[in-house]
């Protein structure tokens, strides 16, 4: 994979990333400056 190719792939996997459960928990958690509760 060249980096043009990478570039779209890193930020469709990014993208999953960050709207899971676990990346909102712990970007709440952090924002509250808590332990962050994983499920």
């Amino acid at each position: 994979m060249d980096f043009d190719e990478a570039v779209p792939f890193l930020k469709e996997q990014l993208e999953k990333c960050l709207k899971s459960d676990d990346a909102k928990e712990g970007i709440t958690a952090f924002l509250e400056k808590r332990d962050p509760d994983w499920k």
